[in-house]
């Protein structure tokens, strides 16, 4: 599970990511009845692996990428009020990390909850995905509220393997209600 260092290879993943709809996209009934929700932190979460993998299997994938979208990493970092320097000059690498079908929650884990360097814990939003794009997630972190989100009929398929808490829509509606008012 490296953590990406290549400028081109991020910055094609960063694109990609920027390109997922945010929560509010809940709005959408099509979108929301194809889509879970769920706590940000459940991506940490144990078992969160193993559903993940199996999503891989559903997909036809063998990997998938954990990226941060927000702040944006191609900017300076701010600490104390003061921009540092982007996340790449800081740690060597860029916030974000591939993960394969080879890999284990030993790996996963450890890697996802590590402050060095600070991949998740620096995200306000993040999205993960494999490389066919059979689906996705999407977490915000500052609303406290994550989706994932497959086509028809792997939403399906998919949904059925998903043993995590969800929170229903209307809920997530009335925090996209709440977003806009203020």
């Amino acid at each position: 599970m490296p953590y990406i260092t290549d400028p081109d290879r991020f910055i094609a993943l960063y694109s990609i990511a920027k390109k997922f709809p945010g929560i509010d996209k809940a709005e959408d009934p099509v979108f929301a009845k194809t889509s879970i929700f769920f706590d940000p932190d459940s991506l940490r979460s144990k078992g969160f692996f193993a559903f993940l993998k199996e999503a891989l299997t559903i997909s036809a994938d063998r990997s998938f990428v954990y990226i941060t979208v927000e702040p944006d990493p191609l900017e300076g970092i701010i600490r104390h009020g003061e921009r540092t320097g982007t996340f790449f000059q800081l740690y060597g690498t860029y916030p974000a990390v591939g993960f394969t079908t080879e890999d284990t929650e030993s790996d996963y884990y450890p890697t996802l909850n590590s402050f060095s360097p600070p991949v998740v814990f620096v995200a306000s939003t993040y999205a993960v995905f494999p490389p066919s794009l059979g689906w996705w997630i999407y977490g915000d972190v500052e609303l406290d509220l994550a989706y994932f989100h497959a086509p028809q009929p792997t939403f399906d398929r998919i949904e059925a393997v998903y043993e995590f808490e969800h929170i229903p829509v209307e809920e997530v509606l009335e925090a996209v209600k709440r977003l806009h008012e203020g």
